[in-house]
């Protein structure tokens, strides 16, 4: 497994530590802090929040059009790891009512 932390300080002070993992299994999580606990939170799953997109569409963004075995692999195993939530993450409406829900 690894990571890439960003650390951000404002104007004052204030501070903010977001990581990117990259797990053994393929997948992608992100770290964030909220109220002094800690989430991993999928990739693939801010990806759909943040814009309306297919499987196809997050694939072909990720891989670039790479012919590369191990990196689309890596990104199916993120885009599989969805269906593992028990709910439809399917739509960018069903990731933000997720992603509500928890934060």
């Amino acid at each position: 497994p690894y990571a890439v932390v960003m650390r951000c300080v404002g104007d004052h002070q204030s501070s903010l530590s977001v990581g990117l993992h990259l797990l053994t299994g393929g997948s992608a999580r992100l770290r964030v802090t909220i109220r002094k606990n800690e989430y991993f939170i999928p990739v693939v799953l801010l990806l759909r929040a943040m814009k309306e997109c297919t499987d196809l569409q997050v694939f072909e963004a990720v891989t670039g059009g790479s012919d590369d075995a191990f990196v689309s692999d890596r990104v199916l195993s993120a885009i599989s790891e969805l269906s593992n939530f028990g709910a439809p993450l399917h739509s960018q409406e069903q990731c933000l009512a997720y992603l509500g829900n928890r934060f």
